[in-house]
């Protein structure tokens, strides 16, 4: 399992960095901790996409406590935000049910995915997670449309189709300044695709993007 060996890493590197060390030291530290961390993202990126590539992903459906998903999503990466000084906003919608059927590892995967990716374009101002009922198809069924807003660097129009493509960027400048596998858009539509949803993107460069999917479901009580 080559995740174990990385969480040893960044484990044992967390603890040396609440001990006492002199400037230096905690700077070196500091960066093998960050370095683990991120190739621990790419190797579960690339885990993730060849799971899906080979039609091994399944989903577990359960209850879904929608307001305890969006939160979760938010507190996650809230640190991330800060560290740039970006405001993160949930907005759940009163007339959105408090539990639906999903399966909720997979759903608050694409969210994180989806939010991160913002956090990671965006420079000033804030990103949004929106959660609302959009319809109720007939008694105990609903759709709800979940969206990404942020006032990031946006997309421009030529790029916005290959973005979702697997090991794709924005432009080849992109992966240059802020690296990444370039999976994280298409493990998201994959999984969406898994759940009969489709991502969608509207952008204007300098301007920023939204991203949103509209989830059909049965609420629960």
């Amino acid at each position: 399992e080559i995740r174990t060996p990385l969480n040893g890493v960044i484990g044992f590197s967390d603890l040396v960095l609440k001990t006492k060390l002199d400037a230096t030291q905690n700077k070196y530290m500091t960066v093998l901790n960050k370095s683990a961390l991120l190739l621990l993202d790419i190797v579960n990126d690339i885990l993730d996409y060849s799971k899906i590539e080979a039609g091994k992903q399944e989903l577990e459906i359960e209850k879904c406590h929608l307001p305890e998903l969006g939160e979760q999503v938010i507190e996650g990466l809230n640190s991330q935000a800060k560290q740039k000084d970006l405001k993160l906003i949930l907005t759940l919608a009163p007339n959105c049910p408090s539990y639906i059927l999903a399966d909720p590892v997979r759903l608050r995967q694409v969210l994180i995915n989806l939010v991160g990716n913002s956090i990671k374009f965006t420079h000033q101002g804030e990103i949004e997670l929106i959660i609302q009922l959009i319809e109720k198809n007939s008694p105990g069924k609903c759709s709800i449309r979940f969206t990404v807003r942020d006032t990031g660097i946006g997309i421009a129009p030529e790029n916005q189709e290959k973005i979702f493509k697997a090991f794709a960027q924005g432009d080849s400048s992109s992966t240059k300044k802020y690296g990444g596998t370039g999976l994280g858009l298409s493990i998201a539509s994959s999984l969406l695709a898994l759940m009969d949803s489709k991502l969608e993107l509207m952008s204007e460069v300098d301007k920023g993007s939204t991203f949103y999917f509209t989830l059909s479901s049965e609420t629960v009580i």
